[in-house]
């Protein structure tokens, strides 16, 4: 609206000043390098206004030609990233709702479009989990405990720390207003449970052995 009104009093000033110049006729006179040109005042002025169309159409195209290819590929750029975490966002709901095949498809497409983006990772994943593939989902775990981009996103965090060396997982891609997403427990060391599980079984750690 507010463009509108813009344009409308652009033209009706326009106008005004077209109808002032009408009514106060005059001649102008250039002279240069020995040649004298005269015009009316109307007529210099409606050349004044078509050369400086011609000057900014000028501009424009130039701009056109050298700003044209990098606009270009920025745009099919930002399209590539929209249609990736469409993707991405897809798969992730494919995740809660139980359907590997699904979440598998988009974690490929995703992967083709955001190659750099850690959560492609943890869709795949989660999508290979889902379907059973412990191999592939291990090694997408291990590549983005390795991906610096992980621990830059956030998504890297220290469970504990054990004989071995501090031990790090994968967190949470959800961030919440009101809870903290986190740890809560550190993941249980080999064995170390064994006495309360063979107890709740009525066995004994002898018995075991």
């Amino acid at each position: 609206m507010v463009r509108v009104l813009t344009y409308l009093i652009g033209v009706l000033a326009l106008g005004a000043g077209v109808a002032w110049l009408a009514d106060r006729p005059g001649r102008v006179v250039m002279t240069w390098q020995g040649y004298e040109i005269q015009t009316s005042l109307m007529a210099m002025m409606l050349g004044l206004i078509v050369l400086t169309g011609i000057l900014i159409l000028i501009w424009t195209i130039y701009r056109w030609i050298v700003e044209g290819p990098r606009a270009l590929s920025d745009y099919f750029r930002s399209r590539r990233q929209v249609r990736g975490y469409e993707a991405l966002s897809r798969g992730m709901i494919a995740i809660g709702a139980g359907d590997p095949a699904l979440a598998a498809a988009q974690a490929r497409q995703a992967r083709k479009l955001l190659a750099e983006e850690p959560l492609v990772g943890l869709l795949t994943a989660q999508s290979a989990q889902l379907s059973g593939d412990k191999t592939s989902a291990r090694a997408a775990f291990e590549s983005m405990l390795e991906d610096p981009q992980t621990a830059v996103n956030g998504l890297l965090l220290q469970a504990g720390v054990t004989e071995a060396g501090p031990v790090r997982v994968i967190g949470s891609p959800l961030a919440m207003s009101q809870a903290k997403v986190g740890i809560r427990h550190s993941p249980p060391r080999l064995g170390e449970h064994n006495a309360e599980i063979l107890s709740e079984l009525g066995l004994s750690q002898e018995a075991a052995e």
